[in-house]
């Protein structure tokens, strides 16, 4: 799969060291398995209804390993919430009142439309699995109306936002050097605000300038360029100790425990206000940004697509909807202008 390059250094193809230092013979499949068994760890309580649950799913839906560690974080949060002061204190308590509540929650906590949607099917999925195994008395999601995904505006920056929103964590301190790595990679990448929590070291090459995505459609390599390499091996320079001490993962706290999606949303918006970006900036806005400007810059669609794991083909057609007559001219002359 080859990308196209932005001039710049926002999409080149270099060599340089590895992270990890074992190279991209490893056993991908094999890391996989101990990061989603490692990522389930770090919930709080993984309940017995939760856990019996996630084995119904893996044995007789054959979801993968991601999926589970995704469901299992929505459900332990819901578990949490139905058990905490606002909740009804059981399971069994739970009304379609409750949902809406907890839909509510998740809207509090800047869920954007499509995972808002997903996750309040994961909870209802739940409720049902639980009725018919006869573990409630009745279905609390069979009057709750689950909320429709809507496609969320697609926001283009432009190389000039992009250069200053990059420019926005402070050098000198650790917490900047990390969030400027992150910052960068998730540009670079494509990679929703999701992953980064669940993002492990062992999957992040630097040899080769890549990041191993993985779905339910096994792993993909998505390529990053050189502002992406650099800012990821200062943050490894000045973190190692951190990261050595830690489980594995790669954006992690002082103390070592892994971001959270709010947390990943929150530190890409306060640097869009710091870079001086005109309205709010998303996770997904790096993400749109990406599809455009490569496709601005020649990119062939199919590439573009594998690169951003875009979903359904409708959510590659509005990138392309956004491309502007002349772009490409565009794109490589502000790219000459970056340093």
């Amino acid at each position: 799969m080859a990308a196209a390059v932005l001039r710049g250094g926002f999409l080149a193809l270099p060599a340089g060291n590895v992270w990890p230092e074992k190279g991209p013979e490893r056993d991908i499949g094999e890391q996989k398995r101990k990061g989603a068994a490692m990522s389930l760890t770090i919930i709080d309580v993984i309940r017995p209804e939760v856990e019996d649950y996630l084995d119904f799913l893996r044995t007789g839906k054959n979801i993968s390993d991601s999926t589970a560690v995704s469901y299992g974080r929505i459900l332990a949060d819901f578990y949490d919430y139905v058990m905490g002061p606002e909740g009804p204190g059981s399971l069994e308590e739970t009304a379609p009142l409750t949902l809406l509540a907890y839909e509510e929650r998740l809207r509090r906590n800047q869920y954007a439309s499509v995972s808002l949607a997903g996750a309040m099917g994961t909870v209802c999925g739940f409720l049902r699995w639980l009725y018919e195994e006869d573990r409630i008395p009745a279905d609390p999601a069979a009057s709750y109306e689950r909320p429709k995904a809507s496609p969320a505006p697609v926001r283009v920056l432009t190389l000039e936002e992009l250069s200053r929103l990059f420019a926005a964590p402070d050098p000198r301190k650790w917490i900047g050097i990390r969030d400027r790595a992150m910052l960068e990679l998730m540009y670079a990448a494509g990679l929703r605000a999701g992953e980064i929590p669940d993002l492990r070291i062992s999957q992040v090459d630097l040899q080769i300038s890549c990041v191993i995505r993985l779905s339910d459609e096994g792993e993909r390599l998505v390529p990053f360029g050189e502002r992406a390499r650099k800012a990821l091996l200062n943050y490894r320079k000045a973190s190692r100790k951190i990261l050595q001490d830690g489980q594995g993962f790669l954006f992690v706290s002082r103390g070592g425990s892994p971001l959270t999606r709010q947390s990943v949303w929150k530190t890409v918006r306060k640097y869009g206000r710091l870079a001086g970006i005109e309205g709010p900036v998303s996770p997904g806005d790096l993400r749109s940004s990406l599809a455009v400007h490569l496709l601005e810059n020649g990119a062939d669609p199919d590439s573009v697509r594998e690169i951003l794991d875009c979903r359904t083909p409708e959510a590659l057609a509005r990138y392309r909807s956004l491309v502007r007559p002349g772009g490409l001219r565009e794109v490589y002359a502000r790219a000459q202008t970056l340093t």
